[in-house]
């Protein structure tokens, strides 16, 4: 999807297979530092959040 994106803006044409390798290989590693950024965002920002939420409200056990 990025380097379709990418690929006719910065490399004119109507073939994915005029992009020049290492733009291709930079379009990749662009999609996976986008991917992970993501990842981090999702992981820090909304699964953490919810799971302290249900954490909290889960009555701990009282050790006899």
């Amino acid at each position: 999807m990025v380097l379709r994106y990418l690929g006719d803006r910065l490399w004119p044409g109507d073939d994915l297979f005029d992009v020049p390798v290492a733009g291709k290989i930079g379009a990749t590693i662009l999609a996976l530092a986008l991917s992970y950024v993501g990842a981090v965002i999702t992981y820090w920002g909304l699964e953490m959040p919810a799971f302290r939420y249900v954490r909290d409200r889960i009555p701990r056990r009282v050790r006899a």
